[in-house]
């Protein structure tokens, strides 16, 4: 194939955005699409090679996969080796076993399936993962894994079907995009079948079919294409249901981009933003754009385990990325160019390379994984500290998922009461439990993820996934049909899903309530649809005649406590984790106000764990060097064991 500097510009285009993404940018909240940019020029290129050499009787497929391995493995391994060593110095147990697994699913081609069982991309945590942004390479490498020898067959034996082929193909994976998308955004974010369709459209375009444009409608496609994918750059975000139809703008505009260029003879296919995007600076940042994007994210995740925060500060972040810039350009330099000659280094010296990496890797992978990801590095106190991230119920987390289970005493088959939340009703759960035991009362609790008790509520960016509306629902009919319950307990995140926004330094996008009155994903709504739903939730349990308690906030510290006390141990140094009681008083004040004056309008009873939490100055967040919580918002099954007296009095 001619050589085309536009493309190496495109690949500028799209590599920025992701990494600005992934440094957290505001502004490039839609940077993720230029993976989708990558995808379509990846397969362009691939498939007009391929065409190339089959239609001049030179295509095998031990040429095609050679070109790969140079192409695709000394650059990755020399990341891999290195963020090992990093993770290996760095990352506490149980992140570090996490890193170890993502490591033996990265080697074996299969991130995406392991990123897809275990993170999501956008979720709270993703920001830690160093190995996440290999999901892109995973999906590459398994499609062209297939696609070359499928290609080849039917180029030979039905070569005048071939543009029906890959255009059947390629509305069906679109089709089944846009339809898994909303049922499950991540697997279809994740998995090939839901991304092929990407890589195809680049291949359409490469073939050459398409009607040639004249001059004018050239320029028009290029501009349409460019600024399809600034748009998506900058319009879409966390909350865009992706992929699905959205992916659609930013793969159309590279396609776009592609087709305006691509060259039939000569130079007759160049347009003004083909020339733009072959600038020197911008094709130099496009030749090293595959290094750039294997180095930035791994510096990034292991640089917040260091700091112990999801927000680095600017001047690290920025620190970070010209070192990334610097060893991409030596990584291109010293790496991909001498691996990709053939002539400077043999192909069998390459594999017995790649081969003696990979099985190096593999071995380290698995002894991190079953060593427990080698807690001998650290001292006794870091271990005990980091420990308390594990001390939860586990039975009542079990019933996030299964939406039902017993509490307190199982004595006796009558339920008395009903406990209804989301996971920090879990959280106070082995409270609740321990003081209706005492009681000799038995229970039920029903607890849903991320669902807060208020009917006629979900989280509008997550669209019906959740499914709150309808397990709220499901629980007023348990409470109905369940005549010897006397007594509901309502406990949840209030202040998250009242305010919306995450607190201090806690990853993760912002909450958008949504209801049947405010459907549009305004945070500014949130108060107003918070009050309404709950509202509705206690009149629909005092029309069932049943006693109402009301369990307030549990202090957010956002940042997660025995990660951070176990990261500072090790370290040697301290830092201030507690919130002062006039932070929590400024972030619950809303909250607490509408607590109490629906606890006085519907004769409820009001119970604050903070004031067991808190004392005149501080809310803490340890016991003599124990940490009382588990993240940065839920406390340990110590802790809320500890303070079940407060229950006392409901039974």
């Amino acid at each position: 194939m001619q050589y085309r500097a536009d493309i190496d510009g495109l690949r500028a285009i799209a590599v920025i955005p992701v990494i600005l993404f992934h440094a957290q940018i505001p502004l490039f909240s839609g940077g993720f699409v230029g993976v989708d940019v990558f995808f379509v020029i990846s397969g362009y290129l691939i498939t007009g090679l391929i065409l190339a050499e089959a239609r001049n009787n030179q295509y095998t497929i031990w040429g095609f996969y050679r070109r790969r391995i140079r192409r695709i493995l000394p650059a990755l391994f020399a990341v891999l080796i290195s963020s090992s060593i990093l993770a290996w110095q760095i990352l506490l147990p149980e992140d570090f076993r996490d890193y170890a697994n993502s490591l033996i699913a990265t080697i074996s081609f299969a991130s995406n399936i392991f990123f897809m069982r275990h993170l999501d991309y956008f979720a709270i945590g993703a920001e830690f993962a160093p190995l996440l942004h290999t999901w892109s390479l995973a999906i590459e490498e398994q499609f062209y894994i297939v696609y070359p020898v499928a290609l080849w067959l039917i180029f030979r034996y039905l070569k005048h079907r071939l543009v029906h082929f890959l255009t059947i193909t390629l509305l069906l994976s679109f089709g089944f995009s846009v339809w898994l998308t909303p049922a499950n955004p991540t697997a279809s974010f994740y998995l090939l079948p839901s991304r092929a369709w990407e890589l195809l459209l680049g291949a359409i375009v490469a073939m050459g079919t398409l009607p040639r444009l004249k001059s004018t409608w050239r320029e028009l496609a290029a501009i349409a294409g460019l600024g399809m994918i600034v748009w998506s750059i900058f319009s879409f975000s966390a909350l865009t249901s992706f992929p699905g139809l959205p992916a659609l703008v930013p793969c159309l505009g590279c396609a776009l981009l592609l087709y305006a260029g691509h060259s039939y003879a000569g130079k007759s296919g160049e347009t003004v933003v083909g020339r733009i995007l072959q600038i020197k600076a911008i094709v130099g940042v496009g030749l090293i754009s595959y290094s750039l994007y294997l180095w930035h994210w791994p510096m990034l995740a292991i640089a917040r385990h260091y700091y112990a925060s999801a927000h680095l500060p600017t001047n690290v972040t920025a620190y970070i990325l010209c070192s990334a810039v610097l060893l991409s350009v030596l990584s291109w330099r010293f790496v991909e160019r001498p691996f990709r000659n053939f002539r400077q280094v043999s192909t069998r010296r390459i594999i017995s390379l790649s081969l003696t990496s990979a099985t190096a890797l593999l071995i380290f992978g698995f002894l991190v994984s079953f060593g427990s990801g080698i807690p001998g590095r650290f001292s006794e106190s870091v271990l005990e500290i980091a420990a308390v991230k594990s001390d939860r119920d586990t039975y009542a987390q079990n019933c996030l998922t299964s939406g039902q289970c017993l509490i307190g005493s199982r004595d006796i088959p009558v339920v008395s009461f009903i406990l209804w939340g989301d996971s920090h009703a879990a959280a106070i759960y082995p409270a609740i439990s321990k003081a209706a035991e005492e009681k000799v009362r038995a229970g039920l609790f029903f607890g849903k993820g991320a669902c807060p008790p208020l009917v006629g509520v979900t989280r509008a960016y997550v669209g019906e996934n959740f499914r709150c509306i309808e397990f709220n629902e499901h629980v007023l009919e348990a409470i109905r049909s369940n005549t010897s319950v006397e007594t509901v307990i309502l406990a949840a995140r209030w202040a998250l899903n009242g305010e919306g926004y995450r607190y201090k330094e806690e990853p993760g996008s912002p909450v958008y309530l949504a209801s049947e009155r405010f459907k549009q994903t305004n945070i500014k709504n949130n108060r107003a649809i918070f009050l309404h739903g709950l509202e509705r939730t206690l009149s629909r349990i005092k029309e069932l005649n049943k006693r109402i308690v009301l369990v307030g906030s549990i202090p957010e510290i956002g940042i997660d406590v025995p990660w951070v006390m176990a990261l500072n141990q090790s370290r040697g140094v301290k830092s201030r984790l507690a919130p002062t009681k006039d932070e929590f008083s400024t972030r619950q004040q809303f909250v607490l106000d509408s607590l109490s004056s629906f606890a006085d309008a519907y004769n409820a009873k009001l119970i604050l764990p903070h004031e067991a939490l808190c004392d005149e100055n501080v809310c803490n967040v340890e016991n003599d060097g124990v940490p009382l919580y588990v993240d940065d918002d839920h406390i340990s099954k110590s802790t809320a064991t500890r303070i079940s007296y407060l229950f006392d009095s409901i039974f």
